[in-house]
């Protein structure tokens, strides 16, 4: 970005320096207009002729250029801002995700991104164009007359000491409004999201009175911002006053007293105007500047987030050619900032092909543990070891394939989401993978195959055709374990079984982990992991486990 924040300053400097040259030099040329009037003096009036057109040339040949420069380098800051953000976002963990609303994120883009463009595109641009105008108006009347140079620098001083006192509390209140907003957009995306619900439930109210909240509240702090600009904007307007009365006041004195010209009062007078006036817009800027910092911090706080995964990152060179084995030793897991253990020193070895099915009562820790498998949480205690080793790290992601209950299409063809898998698969493997998903007959009995477009993560699908989609997607990865979490849980009962006969096939050639509640439908399973209160208590095929009559054989009754 250090290229696009050169062009930036060269573009903006150069920019308010031919604008405040402009007003600055003006005032010397009705200076010497008068004084060429009164004097009758014709060099004074090709001088004053002089002050009008050099800014005037400048204005119109170099300002252009400045404008086009400044203008091309604040797209591509914001350009590159959108990006980084972008970029982090895929980076950060998947915990991260289940811990923060999607309205966050979406308030990220729609409400700070937009206030930090802002800051590029106007606010610093304006008190740096005030700044030029103020320093330059203040150096001209020192050098006109020092005694009321020297007031309007003592005037300065005061002003933006007092600037900065009223502009604490609307930093402040301001940060608390960005994250408002985030929490607004929350809301309103769970209402999007639940429509259905919300109509089926007849829940329109309550619903409604939930949003109110949020953004009663939001109108009374944005009511309390507005209060604060309005003193902060008094501020401006009383020193604006005291600034040019004082300079008026003084500089009458002056010329009733012998002391100065006419010409050299209206150059004061008209540089004390522009003083004034800088003065009144820089405060009112640094008021806007604060609401936008607060998306800044904002973002800040994103880029601040962690994009550690777990331990130690290890792949042998061979990477999916190696031999597999995935174990978990001694492995406990809790939440951060919760005392409870989720999961508790869990010992179970994956090894091979075949189907490892992890069963257990709601809330038992099922999904807890194959979101350790796949690496959105990282062991608290204990280690999962590939080969022996450690495993954690992005590499972990190329052997690996999840399905989870509810499955997300993407916007594209049907063949386009499935090579998401594998971005370099042919069009051969796809449809491989599709036949052994059981997905290929439904693909090509529709009118444009694998051609159909998927609309509104798959709206125009069933149930049953998104997730055998899904599990194409994940099969032409071709990697070393498949983990289903509940991925047919909310499918009617033949398509549930087209699922599971495609597992049956699909386990041949490698190592299926499926959570489930629906035991009846992994009875064949090579390995059952029985969890209860976060504890694996039984282990063992069904057959051996009947025979237990243990905590599988009272899940079996059920």
């Amino acid at each position: 970005m250090r290229p696009q924040l050169f062009a930036y300053g060269i573009g903006m400097v150069g920019d308010c320096a031919v604008h405040a040259s402009l007003i600055v030099m003006q005032a010397f040329a009705w200076k010497y207009l008068f004084d060429a009037s009164i004097k009758l003096n014709s060099d004074l009036l090709i001088k004053s002729s002089l002050f009008f057109l050099i800014p005037i040339v400048l204005l119109v040949t170099a300002s252009p250029i400045f404008y086009y420069v400044y203008q091309m380098a604040v797209k591509k800051i914001m350009n590159a801002i959108m990006l980084a953000v972008y970029k982090k976002i895929n980076r950060l963990p998947l915990s991260f995700f289940e811990s923060n609303h999607s309205g966050y994120l979406l308030s990220l883009f729609n409400n700070d991104v937009r206030t930090i463009s802002s800051i590029f595109d106007s606010q610093i641009k304006n008190i740096l164009f005030h700044i030029f105008i103020s320093l330059g108006s203040i150096v001209s009347m020192m050098y006109l007359d020092w005694k009321i140079g020297l007031f309007l620098v003592g005037v300065g001083f005061f002003s933006a000491i007092l600037v900065s006192l009223f502009s604490k509390p609307l930093r402040s209140v301001s940060d608390i409004i960005q994250r408002r907003l985030g929490v607004r957009t929350a809301r309103l995306l769970d209402v999007l999201a639940g429509i259905t619900v919300i109509k089926m439930l007849n829940i329109h109210a309550v619903i409604t009175r939930r949003f109110n909240r949020v953004n009663d509240g939001l109108v009374k702090l944005e009511n309390t911002r507005g209060d604060r600009v309005a003193k902060l904007e008094s501020v401006n307007y009383l020193i604006a006053f005291f600034n040019f009365g004082g300079a008026f006041a003084v500089g009458a004195f002056m010329l009733t007293n012998g002391m100065i010209g006419l010409g050299t009062l209206t150059a004061l007078v008209q540089l004390s105007i522009s003083v004034s006036s800088s003065f009144s817009q820089i405060g009112g800027t640094i008021a806007q500047l604060q609401t936008s910092l607060a998306g800044f911090r904002r973002l800040s706080e994103l880029f601040g987030q962690s994009e550690k995964r777990g331990n130690e990152s290890w792949l042998p060179s061979n990477g999916k050619q190696a031999p597999f084995a995935l174990s978990f030793e001694h492995v406990s897991f809790k939440f951060p900032g919760e005392d409870r253990r989720v999961l508790d020193e869990l010992n179970f070895h994956l090894e091979g092909t075949g189907i490892t099915a992890i069963v257990g009562k709601s809330g038992s820790g099922k999904s807890t543990i194959a979101k350790l498998v796949i690496g959105v949480h990282a062991p608290t205690n204990g280690q999962i070891l590939i080969n022996g080793k450690h495993y954690y790290g992005y590499q972990w992601l190329e052997l690996i394939s999840y399905v989870p209950q509810k499955v997300f299409l993407f916007e594209g063809t049907i063949e386009e989401n499935i090579r998401l898998g594998n971005l370099h698969a042919s069009r051969g493997e796809i449809i491989r993978a599709a036949i052994e998903a059981n997905a290929h007959p439904f693909i090509t009995e529709l009118k444009d195959g694998y051609s159909t477009m998927i609309v509104d993560g798959g709206g125009n699908l069933s149930g049953g055709q998104k997730q055998r989609i899904a599990l194409a997607r994940a099969l032409v990865r071709d990697s070393k374990i498949l983990v289903l979490d509940e991925s047919t849980s909310a499918l009617d009962s033949t398509s549930e079984g087209l699922i599971h006969k495609a597992i049956s096939e699909v386990s041949k050639t490698r190592k299926v982990v499926v959570i489930t509640h629906k035991l009846e439908r992994i009875l064949h399973a090579d390995q059952i992991l029985v969890v209860e209160n976060g504890r694996i208590v039984e282990e063992g095929n069904a057959t051996q486990l009947r025979n237990a009559k243990g905590s599988f054989k009272e899940l079996l009754s059920f």
